[in-house]
């Protein structure tokens, strides 16, 4: 036999046993397919060397009227924008005043203070700030602290940082307070209290140990009005950040009328706030329930003949998950069904109407929209929609919805990469609670890969990003992606890994002895062949190698004998890159054993 070409399939293809026709790649981590072939993904570099407090669950880039680039984000713990590379809490004020005489009481030789405040609201997590403060004791309660734990409905603790030396009420009868806005969860748990199981399951006053009520995770969505930020806490107030403020002593401020929503979008050009799965006016938010704004007015929200505010009732579902703008209309997706929102003018102001049924989304923020294209990951299949609902096929399914985790799917973040044609869904795997695992399609050549990456959040580049994507991970950074080809100083390890395929009709053995690649490398690359002679002889199988391969490398000499085979390549170097090219093999008959 003469020196074989491979000719792999672009993407990966997990869905059937390793065992592949023809040569195709089923596995692999942080490579990408470009213009067919595979290559290392691009490295990332700190976007700011600061850090901010909580797990980002929402992002927005985008530049005010005087020129200022500026990001913001959204955590389980706390709102910021980040401008000039500096972040500032805009986190809203839930409560304020002033606390009553000496609220201080110390204990000696401990940092646990208890503050004494009537009905204070506060629940354990939470951030409050205390000014006026006399001292007591070797305490100075001003500034912002954490409550460590509720006491009663009267009293909390929070760790100073010095030491009581002595035991005692005191502080003075000046001490002001601001509450912010209550602390989220960082992870989606279960209810175990009243109402999360049948009645007269257990004992009175016992937390039941399984429930079906899942409590989730503190989530935002953010958006523009014009250059001012609209924010809303999933299940909360909607807020509003003025950027002509500037972001110094700046907190985002509750829109006076606005209700309590699930998320919110700003519809463009019309623009028009939209509360979806909001307050219903009851006191109640309903879920499916979409009410709006006056136009260019979002203060403005009981429907009257001389405005444009509205509401609408959904059908089809138990809840919106989210919302984009495309063009000339909105996308709703609930957890079952698609809803297109157009603008049509009073007196009705908005249509929506059902587009696709059995395609809910998984997560607010698994849709994405790119080019008047929506794509969004369901809970068990891709979609997309460019004017008619379509179901993604998917290579890869297998892989990534075995290995979800179910409890934490409004976690899933959804990004475009326009550079590389590129849409990736990050998600939490069975093993983490956090996003930690990631699925890539190409919108252009309709591939996919997967792999592990630690983000939460991602944006493309454009106004107030940059020239590159940017992405937070769980510790607090953010990072400039397709930036140089290192994880910041640290090496990157990508590796690839095709499934086993047969040389010939697969009636004889055959020899291998000369491997030859093309492509380019940057630093070297490890090369692993893998050869077995029978499908399920996995005691037979050999592996040879890894061999090491550069740019000067011309062939790599083997010896390597069997029925099937398989290819494996990896890099884990500084400075390390790589794009392959064809892979060539020097094939020879070896009998029919």
């Amino acid at each position: 036999m003469p020196l074989t070409k491979l000719p792999f399939k672009p993407g990966f293809s997990s869905e059937n046993s390793d065992y592949t026709e023809g040569p195709a790649w089923v596995r692999g981590d942080k490579v990408r397919f470009w213009k067919n072939f595979p290559q290392k993904i691009g490295g990332w570099q700190k976007y700011v060397t600061a850090t901010f407090l909580g797990k980002a669950r929402a992002i927005l880039g985008w530049q005010t009227l005087g020129q200022s680039n500026t990001t913001a984000l959204g955590t389980h713990l706390k709102l910021y924008v980040l401008q000039g590379g500096t972040y500032y809490d805009i986190t809203p004020i839930r409560d304020s005043g002033t606390l009553g005489s000496n609220p201080i009481t110390t204990t000696n030789t401990s940092t646990s203070v208890t503050v004494n405040d009537t009905s204070h609201g506060c629940r354990a997590g939470d951030y409050v700030i205390f000014a006026g403060a006399a001292v007591i004791n070797n305490v100075t309660l001003n500034g912002e602290f954490v409550v460590n734990s509720v006491t009663d409905a009267n009293n909390f603790i929070v760790t100073a940082a010095t030491t009581a030396n002595s035991s005692g009420a005191g502080g003075g009868s000046s001490v002001t307070f601001k509450y912010l806005l209550t602390s989220g969860l960082a992870d989606s748990i279960f209810g175990l209290g009243w109402g999360a199981s049948t009645w007269d399951a257990s004992t009175w006053g016992t937390a039941r140990s399984t429930s079906g009520i899942v409590i989730d995770a503190r989530n935002w969505t953010l958006a523009n009005w014009g250059e001012d930020l609209i924010s809303n806490p999933r299940g909360g107030s909607i807020y509003t950040w003025d950027a002509s403020a500037g972001p110094s002593s700046n907190r985002a401020t509750v829109i006076s009328n606005a209700p309590a929503c699930q998320a919110i979008i700003v519809s463009s050009p019309d623009r028009h706030l939209i509360a979806l799965g909001a307050d219903d006016g009851s006191g109640t938010i309903d879920k499916m329930f979409v009410r709006w704004s006056d136009q260019e007015d979002n203060t403005t929200w009981a429907p009257a003949a001389a405005n444009t505010a509205g509401n609408l009732l959904l059908t089809g579902g138990s809840q919106i998950q989210g919302a984009v703008q495309t063009r000339k209309e909105i996308i709703i997706v609930t957890d079952e069904t698609c809803h297109s929102m157009r603008f049509i003018g009073p007196p009705f102001t908005f249509a929506i109407e059902p587009v696709g049924e059995n395609c809910g989304a998984v997560g607010p923020h698994s849709i994405v929209d790119l080019n008047s294209v929506v794509y969004w990951m369901g809970k068990s299949s891709f979609f997309m929609f460019d004017g008619a609902l379509k179901v993604l096929p998917c290579p890869v399914h297998d892989e990534v919805f075995d290995d979800m985790d179910a409890l934490n799917k409004e976690k899933i973040f959804a990004g475009v990469n326009q550079k590389f044609h590129e849409i990736w869904w990050f998600y939490a795997s069975n093993s983490s609670t956090e996003c930690d695992s990631y699925v890539v399609y190409n919108y252009v050549d309709r591939t996919w890969v997967t792999g592990t990456l630690d983000r939460t959040v991602w944006a493309d580049s454009g106004d107030g990003i940059g020239s590159n994507p940017i992405a937070a991970d769980t510790s607090g950074q953010l990072f400039s992606h397709e930036d140089g080809v290192n994880d910041v100083l640290a090496a990157i390890t990508a590796t690839l890994e095709s499934g086993e395929f047969e040389l010939g009709d697969g009636d004889r053995l055959v020899f291998i002895d000369k491997h030859i690649m093309d492509g380019s490398i940057t630093g070297s690359i490890g090369m692993t062949l893998k050869t077995r002679r029978y499908p399920f002889d996995s005691s037979g199988e050999i592996s040879k190698g890894p061999f090491t391969i550069s740019s000067s490398t011309l062939k790599t000499s083997l010896r390597a004998r069997g029925r099937q085979f398989a290819l494996a390549f990896s890099s884990s170097a500084v400075d390390d890159d790589f794009r392959l090219g064809t892979q060539r093999l020097n094939v020879k008959p070896s009998g029919r054993r």
